[in-house]
């Protein structure tokens, strides 16, 4: 059976332990590892001022969450598979969701 680790990331110093603590985990159960980052952007998208501009923003700054969390966890576990997701929605869900998908 394959596994798959989901660990969400938002560039926090806890966020890199839990990055860190998958990694072992990913490496002892021979487990594939998917960082996520959640982009939340309805909050972003109000009449007056639209989302076009912020959605940009948004998605460049979680990439580069992302990227920064891959670099971590292949710091710490090297031979270990990370992907990166970035997903829309409130952190919990989507880090759920990216961990039963295989």
């Amino acid at each position: 059976m394959s596994y798959v680790i989901a660990v969400g990331a938002d560039g926090s110093t806890a966020a890199d332990a839990a990055l860190r603590w998958a990694a072992d985990d990913a490496e002892r159960r021979g487990a594939l590892r998917r960082v996520v980052h959640a982009l939340d952007c309805w909050p972003h998208d109000i009449p007056k001022y639209t989302a076009g501009e912020w959605d940009d923003t948004l998605i460049r700054t979680g990439e580069k969450v992302l990227q920064d969390a891959a670099a971590v966890a292949r710091q710490r576990r090297p031979d270990i598979e990370v992907t990166t997701v970035l997903m829309d929605g409130t952190p919990h869900i989507p880090t759920a969701e990216a961990s039963s998908a295989r």
